[in-house]
């Protein structure tokens, strides 16, 4: 059995029906919002049990392909991710070009 996040296969066709009537369809979608509540979170959490930075960095990649994974490798959320994970490698990069100079 496959299971993604964001699978609306088994939501009742009227159901669906009356998200989309009411304007609240997107709400079903996995987005790339999401992808910023997960790294939120995790850094959040990370933060208070004290762990540095880059280990957090390098956690949240690891989620965040994982999450990607889970919700099926959608288009908005790979694209998120993708964005994600580049911030992160850019501010470990940039870290390491201030100790340089």
């Amino acid at each position: 059995m496959e299971f993604y996040f964001g699978d609306i296969s088994e939501i009742d066709e009227e159901v669906i029906k009356n998200f989309k009537d009411s304007s609240i369809y997107h709400i079903l979608a996995v987005s790339g919002t999401h992808v910023g509540f997960v790294i939120m979170g995790i850094t959040i959490l990370f933060s208070k049990l004290n762990v540095s930075k880059s280990k957090i960095s390098a956690i949240s990649t690891i989620f965040l392909v994982t999450f990607m994974a889970l919700s099926g490798f959608t288009p908005s959320v790979v694209r998120a991710g993708i964005m994600s994970i580049v911030l992160l490698m850019s501010r470990k990069l940039s870290q390491k070009e201030r100790y340089l100079v």
